[in-house]
């Protein structure tokens, strides 16, 4: 039978393990509209958001790469670099094409998934460039429709992309880079975006089942949809404990980051720029 003191100890032990816990918190990157262009914030906790990057175009898309330090943006017309989180030292990376504008960087840097429209095409197909070497090439040329807006797994040995026929449904698609033979992940009769994968292998995605675009989740055969607020929600991103996702929403016409608890669906606003934020992409560290 366990003491009054060996209790109390019991006790203490539970809410110094419970403070732990809570100190734990995301390196958060996103794009925040500053001074005529998007560009690159880094925020921790309740910390305000520290801006990383001042080159003049608009970032569309940015990946976090595995040393935590340093991150890949791509822009809206085939512009790119590395950026230090803390220096702000820009590294400029060359890509295949000026029309370019969701190129991902995988985790150790090695490789460049981005989709683009080949001459006399009509629709982007997905490719490879090998930043070393700087040859590129198609992956899937015999997936009907758009291949586009791919997303690395954590751990880099996969990646995800959104496939689609114009006016039916989109579908979420991976493969791997040892075996690239696509499988279909999400499929149903709408359109199905912004995929992002969790440490432990769970999605989360946009989708318009329910007519709006709302945040749901995939685990193993298993989907749940997470919001259900009027507008519209998208670009999810899972937290690096999986306790919530931070995703982007339009309100009164401005975007900005929010996250919602994926243990009782409680959302709260994260940024509250005038002028906008949006894409937010958390620091996962996955070892090997």
């Amino acid at each position: 039978m366990l003491s009054k003191l060996s209790i109390l100890f019991l006790c203490i032990f539970s809410i110094s393990a419970h403070a732990e816990i809570k100190k734990v918190k995301d390196t958060l990157a996103y794009l925040k509209y500053d001074k005529a262009y998007w560009q690159v914030f880094i925020k921790q906790g309740d910390a305000a958001g520290k801006k990383i990057s001042g080159s003049a175009y608009d970032k569309s898309i940015i990946t976090w790469l595995q040393d935590g330090e340093n991150i890949f943006a791509c822009g809206i017309q085939g512009e790119a670099e590395i950026i230090n989180i803390k220096t702000g030292k820009s590294q400029p990376v060359t890509l295949p094409a000026k029309s370019i504008n969701d190129a991902v960087i995988s985790p150790d840097g090695k490789l460049i998934l981005y989709s683009d429209i080949a001459k006399d095409a009509t629709d982007n197909k997905l490719w490879l460039y090998e930043v070393a070497s700087k040859i590129s090439k198609p992956l899937f040329k015999n997936i009907q429709g758009r291949q586009y807006d791919p997303k690395w797994s954590v751990n880099g040995d996969s990646f995800y992309f959104v496939t689609g026929v114009a006016n039916t449904s989109y579908q979420i698609s991976q493969a791997t880079l040892k075996n690239l033979q696509p499988r279909v992940v999400v499929h149903n009769t709408r359109y199905n975006l912004d995929v992002d994968e969790s440490i432990n292998g769970k999605l989360t995605y946009s989708s318009n089942l329910k007519n709006s675009f709302d945040i749901w989740i995939k685990d193993g055969s298993k989907t749940t949809q997470l919001t259900k607020t009027e507008g519209s929600e998208s670009h999810p991103n899972w937290s690096s404990d999986e306790t919530h996702i931070y995703f982007e929403k339009l309100v009164d016409g401005v975007v900005n980051i929010w996250s919602v608890n994926v243990s009782d669906s409680e959302i709260k606003q994260v940024t509250f720029s005038k002028a906008g934020a949006r894409f937010p992409v958390v620091y996962k560290r996955w070892v090997k």
